[in-house]
């Protein structure tokens, strides 16, 4: 939680809950993402690239939940193609991997 805190520069712990939801959120889209890779999930130990992606798209949701409709998606697709980027170098195929 304290990644994602300090990626939104919040000190205070009145979004504590709600930071932590979305950290569990962020983390199950990137098992899903892992796994579809043919990934074993959970991962462990964590790397920590994964758990940078990880942080990064918590405070992506977070952000997002506060947002215009047309931010919002804007902010969504900027942390998928992150996510989608690390997760292909890591657990994609050679054969397939995009740069």
């Amino acid at each position: 939680m304290a990644d994602v805190k300090a990626r939104l520069n919040i000190t205070e712990t009145d979004w504590d809950a709600e930071i932590e939801d979305i950290t569990e959120e962020a983390d199950a889209v990137i098992d899903l993402k892992i796994s579809s890779q043919g990934g074993t999930v959970p991962v462990a130990p964590i790397p920590a690239w994964l758990k940078h992606a990880s942080a990064n798209y918590a405070a992506y949701l977070y952000q997002a939940r506060r947002k215009a409709p047309e931010q919002r998606d804007e902010l969504l697709a900027t942390a998928e193609r992150e996510l989608d980027n690390r997760i292909n170098l890591n657990y994609a195929p050679p054969s397939i991997r995009r740069v």
